[in-house]
């Protein structure tokens, strides 16, 4: 799957890279799903649904403090 990574104050894009998602539990009725990036652990924002499952083309980012993390 394509994730942006973006920074968190102001969203600039930084770069795309091709992740796998995973989760590790539900919150509620939520399923929060994860990426790693640069042995970090990412929470995976944009929709991430049956889209995801059907391989159709979804917006998905991970926000990160900024251009070197």
């Amino acid at each position: 799957m394509k994730i942006e990574v973006r920074t968190k104050k102001g969203g600039k894009l930084i770069k795309t890279i091709e992740r796998k998602p995973f989760h590790n539990g539900f919150v509620g009725n939520f399923v929060p799903h994860w990426v790693r990036y640069k042995g970090k652990e990412y929470l995976l924002c944009g929709g991430i649904d049956s889209a995801y499952i059907q391989s159709k083309e979804i917006e998905a980012y991970i926000e990160v403090e900024d251009a070197t993390d």
